[in-house]
């Protein structure tokens, strides 16, 4: 799907454990442009297009979904760079917030099930 930032990301995410993050990068797939901001600014951050601070100003209003989303493609990106404690730490803020809290959607359930297989809980 051309449009879909999420599985560029996941396919990345994936590849980056069997491959390394370097050429994960290089090898992502390149999507459209997508309607959401955060998602805008995650995709960009994996591409190596903005900083890690880029993507946590998208975040930056704990109440909104993209404060979640924000923390949680945040943990998954210093995840994938073997950054363990930073990761741990941004998807712990991600259930933390709000909309984490509500479980509004499946991505809520997938980063308290990422803490729990990691043993982060």
């Amino acid at each position: 799907n051309p449009a879909d930032t999420e599985e560029s990301i996941w396919a990345f995410l994936c590849e980056a454990q069997l491959d390394g993050f370097e050429r994960a990068r290089k090898q992502m797939l390149v999507v459209q442009t997508d309607p959401r901001p955060y998602m805008r600014r995650a995709y960009e951050l994996f591409r190596g297009k903005c900083t890690e601070e880029d993507l946590a100003k998208e975040g930056a209003t704990p109440a909104s979904p993209a404060a979640f989303y924000a923390l949680l493609y945040l943990g998954l990106y210093a995840e994938a760079k073997g950054e363990g404690d930073k990761a741990r730490n941004y998807i712990q803020a991600s259930v933390a917030t709000p909309y984490g809290k509500a479980g509004r959607d499946y991505m809520t359930s997938l980063a308290r099930v990422h803490l729990s297989v990691r043993g982060w809980v």
